[in-house]
């Protein structure tokens, strides 16, 4: 399924490693906040937009970054 543009949000990955949600500087990838979405999530879509490796460890940030963005789900 294709989405509009204000349904998706951009994770950057920088230079030094951090993770960024929103528009900035850095290897981006656009996923949906969406549990659906998320499950699906795989660590060689990251890892193309990134241009590097992707581990458990970044998906659970993305996981935990991306779904603070959804409707009734908990912040920390």
């Amino acid at each position: 399924m294709r989405r509009r543009d204000d349904e998706l949000v951009r994770l950057a990955k920088r230079p030094d490693g951090s993770l960024v949600l929103g528009r900035c500087p850095g290897r981006g990838a656009w996923v949906c906040p969406d549990e659906a979405c998320l499950a699906r999530l795989k660590t060689t879509s990251l890892a193309r937009a990134w241009r590097r490796d992707v581990d458990d460890e970044d998906l659970a940030e993305v996981r935990r970054r991306v779904g603070a963005q959804i409707p009734g789900s908990v912040k920390e």
